[in-house]
């Protein structure tokens, strides 16, 4: 009898066949997104994906609960608001890939369907379900051992390092950026974890020669703030903060929207700079 040998990747893919057939009932998950159902479990793992499934299921069992339009398809809420699946399935998608947090979404969606069954509450608990599972895989994810030289920039003072980061700023506002002014101390990508995930970041350390001040700057991913910076924009990084307080492991960095604001117009000399990167690269700089 001939042999078939599969690879580790055939496996996956045939035990991921069977568990969404174990997990989701057939008017649920797979009703409901169709081929990319997947995803949603892979990225909120089998608990959260069956919570998801029942309450989708219910959706689909009463009539009063889906109103179908010319312009698309719309579930229907105790208060007879209408909301676009599209809209739904963009939500759960979105937090499942980490991308916003599930606060900032779930107030847009109805409490409970048009035949009472409870929604907003469900989708919280599934959504709760992923952070705890996120959580514990980020415990078990390996980060490569930190460069000597980010420690003098690790603190547990988010408020002093944000200060001082703004002290030395400030001292360039009316100098003009340039380029062969700015010297590479250190640099490297650096590993962290936020939300479950793990982030990988390229970072420099820079002295300016004018003040003689060293700053931190890094490649944003874009993720934390998308309504203010995009992939790709080099901000200014006030330090490093450990999940734990003996911990060596960067988990935090140390940023909030007034730091993004430097690179974007509230200091003239940051702005060039992130300018000048993206244009030309950070091998440009000293030269």
């Amino acid at each position: 009898m001939r042999k078939f040998i599969l690879t580790e990747d055939d496996k996956n893919y045939i035990l991921g066949l069977y568990n969404s057939k174990v997990i989701l009932s057939e008017g649920g998950l797979s009703k409901f997104f169709g081929g990319t159902v997947d995803d949603i479990i892979r990225n909120y793992g089998d608990d959260a994906a069956r919570t998801l499934d029942d309450v989708f299921a219910k959706i689909y069992s009463k009539s009063s609960n889906i109103v179908s339009k010319a312009e698309g398809t719309f579930i229907v809420s105790a208060s007879g608001a209408e909301v676009p699946i599209t809209t739904i399935q963009s939500v759960i998608k979105l937090v499942g890939e980490g991308k916003v947090q599930a606060n900032e979404v779930l107030k847009y969606l109805p409490r409970n369907l048009a035949d009472g069954t409870e929604f907003r509450s469900v989708l919280q608990q599934a959504m709760e379900k992923k952070g705890v599972q996120k959580a514990a895989q980020a415990s078990v994810i390996s980060l490569k051992p930190n460069p000597s030289w980010i420690y003098k920039w690790f603190s547990t003072d988010k408020s002093k390092m944000i200060g001082n980061l703004f002290e030395k700023i400030k001292k360039l506002e009316n100098i003009p950026f340039n380029p062969k002014n700015v010297k590479i101390i250190n640099s490297d990508v650096l590993d962290s974890i936020e939300g479950g995930m793990l982030k990988q970041r390229p970072s420099l350390e820079i002295q300016v020669a004018e003040t003689g001040d060293n700053f931190l700057i890094y490649s944003s991913t874009g993720t934390g703030a998308p309504e203010l910076k995009q992939a790709g924009d080099w901000q200014l990084l006030a330090g490093w903060m450990p999940d734990l307080k003996d911990s060596k492991e960067i988990q935090w960095y140390l940023k909030d929207e007034a730091t993004t604001q430097l690179t974007k117009g509230l200091n003239n000399w940051a702005t060039e700079l992130d300018k000048f990167i993206k244009k030309y690269g950070v091998d440009a700089l000293g030269k």
